[in-house]
């Protein structure tokens, strides 16, 4: 457990620390920031799925161990049984994963057609971009992309693995001199990030007007 707090805690730095300087509007810090914020959602997602064979290997089945494990199996040319890597794009594990989450807990919802999970998947196209970058136009990431990215990750990391658990809101409480509510909410004025993120319990669906008077980082292109 310590191990598995202790990740969560390196991946959150990373991404806050990129966010914080985003304050300077360089296209570098722009990619930084996309990049980092898919790397918290990547290894959140992977300790989920390491968590559901832990604890609740009895209730799945053999497919859905063995996809959780990116694995799949053939035979080889001796008759002998291999197992090979099964890499799932991170759309597929996301459904995937919350699906199995859901059968094992009927309550437990997640609204694929909200505003959140198209600003997700915009940013998933925006790192998809800058991983395979194919000419100099596929590096720039416009202040809309950045913010639908931000968005995006907060909602993963509220509504698909930290539903009833206060992980990522403890994290922020104890780091809240580093990283502020003003800079949340700032960073995100289609939705206030402070409230996504658990620090206030009154949380906003997305997609609501953020707070007043609160201007957008970044030049606005």
């Amino acid at each position: 457990m310590e191990e598995s707090t202790d990740f969560s805690k390196v991946l959150l730095d990373d991404m806050t620390a990129a966010f914080k300087r985003l304050k300077d509007d360089h296209p570098r810090e722009r990619r930084t920031c996309v990049r980092a914020a898919f790397a918290a959602i990547e290894g959140h997602l992977a300790g989920l799925c390491q968590e559901l064979l832990a604890k609740a290997a009895g209730g799945l089945t053999e497919t859905e161990r063995m996809t959780l494990r990116e694995e799949t199996y053939r035979v080889d040319g001796n008759g002998e049984i291999r197992t090979i890597p099964a890499h799932l794009p991170l759309k597929q594990r996301i459904r995937l994963v919350t699906g199995i989450v859901k059968k094992l807990h009927p309550e437990y919802e997640i609204d694929f057609r909200s505003a959140a999970w198209q600003s997700l998947m915009l940013g998933l196209d925006v790192r998809h971009r800058l991983t395979h970058p194919k000419n100099r136009k596929d590096m720039d990431v416009e202040s809309s992309e950045v913010q639908a990215t931000i968005n995006g990750v907060f909602w993963f990391l509220m509504q698909v693995i930290s539903s009833g658990e206060d992980g990522i809101t403890a994290y922020l409480e104890k780091n809240r001199a580093r990283f502020t509510l003003a800079d949340l909410d700032r960073y995100g004025p289609g939705i206030p990030l402070s409230q996504l993120l658990g620090v206030t319990r009154n949380i906003a669906p997305p997609g609501e007007a953020g707070p007043t008077g609160l201007e957008p980082f970044g030049d606005g292109d």
